[in-house]
C-alpha cells in the first residue's frame, strides 16, 4: 500500500509531465533547471536575461564551443548564409552586424575577444570586414569554417554587382539618380556604425579614449584634405596604428599604469589551446603563410614600381579605400565582363585574406601575453577612433536632407534603443525614405544644412 509521501511524488511528476505536454504543444520548451532558457522547436536556444543598461535581450544559444565539428560548421552557415543577402553598408556598419550576430546574439566570443580581432583586422591590408568574418569562423570551426564564411560573406554581393556591371546601361538610365527605394538605405545604414562605435568607446578607459580621439581626428583631418598627397596619407593609418600600440606597450611598463592590462602570465591557457584546436592552423604553417604573402608582395612590388609589370592591383591593395573592396567587381565588369569582374575581385580580396589565416593563429596564442595585450590594447583602441571618424565622414556624404536625417533619427532609435537587428533597421529606413522621397509624400527635401553648403542629391 502506497504511503502519503509515495502518492505526493507521484502528484509531482504528474503534474510535470503535464506542464512539459503544455510546452510542447506551445512550441517551447523551458530547458530543465534553468527558467532564463527557452528552446524553440527548431532546436534553437534562447537565453532571456538583461543588457548592462537593464533592458531585456535575447541571446541565441547555438552550439557550445566544444562541439563536434560538423555542428560548428552548420552554425557558420546559417550565420553567414543570410548575412551576405542583407548585410548593407560600408565595413564598419558590417562591424556593427557581426558585433550583434557573433557577440550579443550567439556568443561565439566576448567583446575583448571581437575587438582585438577587429583591430588586427584594421592593421592589416585587406577588407577588415571580411577579414573579421573570416578569423571569426576561423576562430569557430577552423580552415574550412573561414573559407566558407568569405563565401558565403561575399559571393552574393560578387554576383550582383558583377551582373549590374554587366547589364548597367540595361537596369539604369541614369546611374547619378538612384530609384526612391534606395533613398533611405544610406541614412538606415550609417546608424548602424553609430551604434557599433557607441559600444566599443563606451568601454575603453581614460587612455583608449585619447587615442581613439588622436586617431579618430586624424582620420578627420585627412578626408579629402588637398594639403596632404596620396602617397603621404597612405601612411598615415598603419602609423597611428603603430603609435597607439606603442603608447600601451610603454604605459603597461610602468610602476602605475594608466590602464589594466592583466596580471602576467606564460602567454598561453587552456583556453588559448583549445582556440588552437579548433584554429586547426599551427603557428609555423602560419609563419609561412605571411613569408609567402610577404615574399609574393614583395616580388610584385618590385616589379611594379621598376615598370616590369603594369597594372598589378595587389601592389596598392594596402592603400586602397575598404569600402571599394567589393565594388572592384562591378568595376572590373563594367570593363571587360564577367572575366574582368572576376578577376578585380580575387586580385584585390586574395592577399588580405590569405594574410588573416596565417596571423589568427598567433592572435590565439599570444593573446594572454601581457606584452601581446598591451599592443593589441593600443591598437584596438586606435582602431575605435577609426569608426569615430567613419560615422562622421559617412554622416557629411549620407545626410542632404531633411529626409536623411529623419530616417537617420529613426533607424538609430529602432538600434540603439529598441534593439532590432540591422537587416530590418535597413529596410524600415528604405521604406520611410521611399515615403519621404518626391516620388511619394515629398516630405522634407530641403537641403538639411545650408550653411555648411550641402545640397539634395
Amino acid at each position: 500500500m502506497a504511503t502519503n509521501d509515495e502518492k505526493m511524488i507521484e502528484e509531482e511528476k504528474q503534474e510535470e509531465s503535464a506542464i512539459q505536454t503544455e510546452e510542447l504543444a506551445s512550441g517551447v520548451e523551458v530547458a530543465e533547471g534553468n527558467d532564463d532558457i527557452d528552446k524553440l522547436p527548431n532546436g534553437d536556444e534562447i537565453e532571456n536575461g538583461e543588457n548592462d543598461d537593464g533592458k531585456k535581450k535575447k541571446t541565441i544559444m547555438k552550439v557550445p564551443a566544444d562541439a563536434p565539428w560538423k555542428d560548428r560548421m552548420w552554425e557558420v552557415f546559417t550565420t553567414f548564409w543570410p548575412l551576405g543577402f542583407v548585410a548593407f553598408g560600408g565595413p564598419q556598419a558590417h562591424v556593427a552586424i557581426l558585433r550583434d550576430h557573433l557577440v550579443v546574439q550567439r556568443d561565439w566570443l566576448d567583446e575583448e575577444q571581437f575587438t582585438e580581432l577587429f583591430a588586427i583586422g584594421q592593421g592589416l591590408p585587406g577588407p577588415t570586414s571580411t577579414q573579421l568574418v573570416i578569423s571569426t569562423a576561423l576562430a569557430r570551426a577552423g580552415p574550412l569554417g573561414g573559407i566558407m564564411a568569405f563565401m558565403l560573406w561575399n559571393f552574393p554581393g560578387l554576383i550582383i554587382l558583377t551582373v549590374c556591371g554587366v547589364l548597367l546601361d540595361t537596369f539604369v538610365a541614369d546611374p547619378e539618380n538612384p530609384p526612391f527605394w534606395l533613398i533611405g538605405l544610406g541614412p538606415a545604414a550609417i546608424s548602424l556604425v553609430f551604434k557599433a562605435f557607441y559600444g566599443f568607446a563606451i568601454k575603453l578607459d581614460a587612455l583608449g579614449v585619447c587615442l581613439a580621439l588622436f586617431s579618430c581626428l586624424t582620420a578627420i583631418l585627412l578626408d579629402n584634405n588637398e594639403n596632404i598627397s596620396s602617397s603621404s596619407s597612405q601612411w598615415v593609418f598603419p602609423s597611428c596604428l603603430i603609435i597607439g600600440a606603442i603608447i600601451t606597450f610603454i604605459d603597461s611598463k610602468r610602476k602605475n599604469p594608466w590602464s589594466d592590462y592583466g596580471s602576467p602570465g606564460k602567454g598561453w591557457d587552456s583556453e588559448s589551446d583549445e582556440t588552437m584546436k579548433r584554429i586547426g592552423i599551427p603557428m609555423w604553417v602560419g609563419a609561412l603563410i605571411i613569408v609567402v604573402w610577404a615574399a609574393v608582395m614583395g616580388v610584385t612590388t618590385a616589379l611594379t614600381r621598376r615598370g616590369t609589370v603594369n597594372n598589378v592591383y595587389l601592389d596598392h591593395v594596402p592603400y586602397w579605400e575598404h569600402h571599394l573592396w567589393r565594388w572592384t567587381a562591378y568595376l572590373g565588369a563594367v570593363y571587360k565582363g564577367v572575366p574582368g569582374g572576376l578577376i578585380a575581385f580575387i586580385g584585390l580580396f586574395g592577399p588580405g585574406v590569405i594574410l588573416i589565416f596565417g596571423i589568427v593563429p598567433f592572435w590565439a596564442r599570444l593573446r594572454h601575453n601581457q606584452n601581446f595585450k598591451a599592443l593589441l590594447k593600443g591598437l584596438n583602441s586606435t582602431a575605435i577612433g577609426f569608426v569615430g571618424a567613419a560615422c562622421v565622414i559617412l554622416w557629411e556624404s549620407a545626410i542632404r536632407t531633411s529626409a536623411d536625417a529623419m530616417v537617420f533619427s529613426f533607424a538609430i532609435t529602432l538600434a540603439v534603443y529598441f534593439g532590432v537587428m540591422a537587416p530590418p533597421v535597413v529596410l524600415a529606413g528604405g521604406v520611410l525614405g521611399a515615403i519621404f522621397s518626391e516620388e511619394a509624400l515629398n516630405l522634407g527635401q530641403q537641403p538639411y544644412c545650408v550653411a555648411a553648403g550641402y545640397a539634395p542629391l
